[in-house]
């Protein structure tokens, strides 16, 4: 009974500790933008704009376009 009690209050715990957090689970949003669903989406999962950091989508957006520009 002991091991339950405590299960509860960790995941009590987490919770309050994620509460605003957007990354936590089950708050990505839903990609909305056709552009974006369009050119990710043909080739693999449209992964949400969250899961990284904006730093980390512009390095990798100018490298996609190095590679598709390549002549």
């Amino acid at each position: 009974m002991a091991a339950d009690d405590d299960k509860t209050r960790h995941r009590e715990r987490k919770r309050e500790r994620h509460r605003g957090d957007d990354h936590y689970e089950g708050n990505l949003k839903q990609v909305n933008n056709p552009t974006y669903k369009e050119a990710c989406g043909a080739c693999h999962f449209v992964y949400q704009p969250e899961l990284l950091p904006s730093g980390s989508w512009m390095k990798f957006l100018l490298t996609l376009r190095i590679i598709l520009v390549k002549p």
